[in-house]
């Protein structure tokens, strides 16, 4: 997660900071908007995430995922003609 919506999240949710720096992609379920946050003890509690941080969240998801195949279609191209086929 980046450091953007790490620090969204901490403000959206009252989350701690240890909090929302040990959350993982699958604690997020943006359909349902809601995180799952392990707390002290690991005590496990379920926050709702705003709308507008769910939406923003979407938009770096499906930007990093451009970025990526961009990055292996590039490295693609350059292995075979490094090979020349």
């Amino acid at each position: 997660m980046s450091t953007y919506f790490r620090d969204r999240t901490l403000v959206a949710t009252g989350g701690r900071v240890t909090e929302i720096c040990s959350i993982r992609r699958q604690n997020v379920n943006l359909d349902e908007q809601v995180v799952k946050i392990l707390g002290k003890g690991r005590k496990e509690r379920i926050v709702p995430i705003p709308p507008i941080i769910v939406n923003q969240i979407r938009e770096y998801i499906e930007a990093e995922t451009r970025r990526v195949i961009s990055y292996f279609r590039q490295t693609i191209s350059r292995a075979i003609r490094a090979s020349g086929r």
